[in-house]
């Protein structure tokens, strides 16, 4: 399916990227692993926050396709600017409807 992950740094800044992927929480840590707007942070950080205990993925209910909001439990930052979170949509039209909340 395909998602779309933004992210939303201290700075005000936003990033956003596009991900094939089985699942939300797949699309996320790709993009925490591979996405060039957070290439200059630590890797070792970037990786814990790919990992389960590393961030936590809300599902937003209600007969969508899928919409997550996700914050990281591990601090990120790179010269002062700390990454927050963001969110996630399931951006494939195809994919199912999701009706009650899940990760």
């Amino acid at each position: 399916m395909l998602f779309t992950v933004s992210a939303t740094f201290s700075d005000f800044t936003a990033a956003y990227e596009q991900y094939q992927a089985d699942g939300p929480a797949e699309a996320l840590a790709t993009f925490l692993l591979s996405a060039e707007s957070v290439g200059n942070y630590r890797f070792d950080s970037r990786a814990i926050a790919a990992r389960e205990e590393g961030h936590k993925l809300i599902h937003v209910a209600g007969e969508k396709h899928g919409l997550w909001v996700w914050h990281l439990t591990v601090p990120m930052e790179h010269e002062g600017v700390a990454l927050y979170g963001g969110c996630l949509v399931q951006t494939d039209p195809t994919g199912p409807v999701r009706v009650a909340s899940a990760a």
